[in-house]
């Protein structure tokens, strides 16, 4: 018969196991220190001014009304113009009927190399297509072309049309996806 002997672990393997727990709260102490360590040396909290009362702000706000202007002066306002005092109003004979711009629509640039041009959209005829130089109805003349606009002169004035900007419709009030509710226990 034989005896089987049980073999008890050796002194060394018994420290083995005791290592692992007492590593791991050496490490978790050092790091506490460490953390601990870092909150000593943070920075310290700002020195902020006091706050400047009323009293010591100043605007340099005076306390001026405006001159009250009769209304036969102000009518004289209209009559000459007020940075040119020589300078009278035009006979009502005499003045051009001027041209207001034509009501057309800037529908596309396009730059493709060299050559650039625009087209129009006018309300209930064709579209018109303008290069640089060119000249619409009422001696407009396109001078300027850019990306998202035109820029027409006639005899010192200006006139810029844009692209149109679409925008996206505003949201829906409710949720386009409802999704099923589940009673949680």
């Amino acid at each position: 018969m034989s005896r089987r002997r049980r073999e008890r672990p050796n002194a060394r393997e018994r420290l083995g196991h005791a290592r692992l727990p007492t590593f791991a709260l050496a490490l978790t102490g050092a790091a506490l220190g460490a953390a601990l360590l870092w909150l000593m040396r943070a920075p310290a909290a700002p020195q902020w001014l006091p706050p400047a009362t009323v009293s010591e702000v100043s605007y340099g706000r005076a306390d001026v009304s405006p001159p009250t202007l009769s209304e036969a002066s102000l009518s004289a306002i209209w009559q000459r113009p007020i940075f040119s005092p020589e300078r009278q109003p035009d006979p009502a004979g005499e003045r051009e009927a001027t041209q207001p711009f034509p009501s057309v629509a800037l529908t596309g640039i396009v730059a493709n190399g060299e050559s650039r041009w625009i087209y129009l959209h006018r309300p209930g005829a064709p579209g018109i297509r303008l290069e640089p130089g060119d000249t619409l109805e009422g001696a407009w003349t396109l001078s300027e072309l850019g990306p998202r606009s035109a820029t027409f002169t006639r005899q010192g004035e200006r006139h810029t049309l844009g692209l149109p900007m679409k925008r996206l419709p505003p949201p829906p009030e409710h949720s386009a996806i409802t999704l099923p509710s589940f009673k949680t226990p």
